[in-house]
């Protein structure tokens, strides 16, 4: 079964189910999220602020609304490796969504009152262990070491190699060791985001090809494969329906390849001004 994905800049996927699809198939999906959990204080403040604040955090899980409606996402998890091939599996894996909720006092502000912030929880379905991020990412990719949580934002891939709480004891391990990494105040989404890598995109596309506009940046991803250990990710820019192809390397977290409306294009070399960036065609 194939499954469309609409995926916005600042999005989050909303797929439906598919079955199992074995190394060399695309997963297709199809959706944007908008979430209304959104971060309002608490998660946003400095470390300083935090620690004028007096928190009591709850976790909990959502299991109605629009915002928990199809929560799957594409899951890519390493089957076989060996000296001279890495088989991999592309599937799916289900989400869930948490609002952390807290009272707290803020001297610094003057603000007393609730917070509310989205927190996202899943479970390798092999390895049994659960993690907890702070983003709403799209692809979540495991190689037997690393669990990687993937999105897009900004005309650019974010990814973390560690998510806010990593448990092996299961998923109300994670949110208990959550509640007490968010009462603490040690930690914070400032934290937490400084730990988020990117690649762009743009530094791989002709110039203009994302537009001037936000509403222009906004793309549809088609498809997911993987290729060795080659992430591929077909996509679509919006408005113009112009077709992409990145290729990724998952060692090195760099794009190595990307055919934009069937040329190459040189992502080696990109062109740097202080107002843009892009890449011109590889030449052969």
């Amino acid at each position: 079964m194939n499954i469309n994905l609409i995926c916005c800049f600042v999005l989050v996927a909303d797929c439906g189910f598919a079955q199992n699809i074995t190394n060399g198939s695309s997963v297709q999906s199809s959706a944007y999220v908008t979430n209304k959990y959104g971060a309002t204080n608490g998660f946003t403040l400095t470390s300083a602020e935090r620690i004028m604040t007096n928190d009591m955090c709850k976790l909990t899980e959502i299991t109605s609304g629009e915002e928990t409606n199809d929560r799957t996402r594409i899951f890519i998890s390493l089957v076989s490796s060996n000296s001279k091939s890495q088989q991999y599996k592309v599937e799916h894996i289900q989400e869930k969504l948490f609002v952390a909720s807290f009272q707290h006092n803020n001297v610094y502000h003057g603000f007393t009152g609730a917070t509310t912030d989205s927190i996202i929880g899943v479970t390798d379905p092999y390895t049994k262990t659960s993690y907890l991020y702070l983003d709403q990412g799209q692809i979540y990719f495991s190689d037997g070491s690393d669990f990687i949580q993937i999105g897009f934002l900004d005309q650019s891939i974010y990814y973390y190699k560690s998510a806010f709480v990593e448990s092996t004891n299961g998923m109300k391990a994670a949110i208990s060791q959550c509640e007490a990494k968010i009462d603490s105040g040690k930690y914070t989404s400032e934290d937490f985001q400084e730990s988020r890598k990117w690649i762009s995109l743009k530094a791989c596309t002709p110039r203009d090809y994302f537009g001037p506009r936000d509403d222009e940046s906004d793309v549809v991803l088609g498809s997911v494969d993987m290729e060795g250990d080659l992430l591929k990710l077909a996509m679509k820019q919006y408005k113009t329906k112009t077709p992409a192809v990145f290729w990724i390397d998952m060692k090195s977290m760099k794009v190595v390849k990307s055919v934009v409306n069937g040329v190459e294009m040189d992502v080696n070399r990109p062109v740097i001004t202080p107002q843009e960036v892009y890449a011109l065609p590889l030449k052969k």
